[in-house]
């Protein structure tokens, strides 16, 4: 872990801090801890700042490029919280979850998207959904789009991400929702 150097604005203490506190959240199981209660808030208050900014954007490409510009700034929130693995109700990172997805960084959408399914988390009420409906569909959706539109794409970088989310899915939704189509296009492997 970095130590801190006392600058206001170093990266690496910051994100040292979150996967600190993060972690102190993780493991809260006993009473109130404050300082992880102060940490979360902090990073939940910087997560409204960042949807605020969000909200003025209309163009979906626009907001998916601000979303992997603000990611790296939640990291240290991120690592902590998996590291961890407390399984506390959190809004930030269910929501990065989605963040990740929209700017194509499906490894760790994957990641996060394992914590909270695994842990059961409830999405923010903006999504309407379960945690895995919506990691289903967000993967989903893009592929069978592309798959739909262009007979001749080249859809064989999906296959670890696909084959990730469909171990993932507790109900397998991905077996209902993207297996179909995708099956006609990609051969899955055959699961003893």
């Amino acid at each position: 872990m970095p130590a801190c150097n006392g600058e206001k604005n170093d990266y690496s203490c910051k994100q040292h801090w979150q996967n600190v506190m993060a972690q102190r959240a993780g493991r809260a199981n006993e009473g109130v801890d404050h300082a992880a209660c102060t940490a979360h808030e902090e990073v939940l208050y910087r997560l409204r700042l960042a949807q605020a900014r969000l909200k003025a954007i209309q163009a979906r490409s626009a907001k998916a490029a601000i979303k992997k510009e603000l990611l790296p700034d939640f990291s240290g929130w991120i690592e902590g919280t998996l590291e961890a693995d407390g399984g506390q109700q959190d809004e930030v990172i269910a929501t990065l979850m989605v963040w990740a997805i929209d700017c194509g960084d499906l490894p760790l959408a994957l990641r996060i998207g394992a914590y909270v399914v695994r842990h059961n988390l409830i999405m923010p009420d903006n999504f309407g959904r379960t945690a895995a409906t919506v990691l289903t569909e967000e993967i989903c959706n893009p592929v069978l789009t592309q798959a739909g539109t262009d007979a001749d794409a080249d859809l064989s970088a999906f296959i670890e991400p696909l084959d990730t989310l469909w171990k993932l899915s507790p109900t397998r939704t991905c077996r209902t929702k993207c297996a179909p189509n995708y099956a006609r296009r990609v051969p899955l492997p055959v699961v003893a």
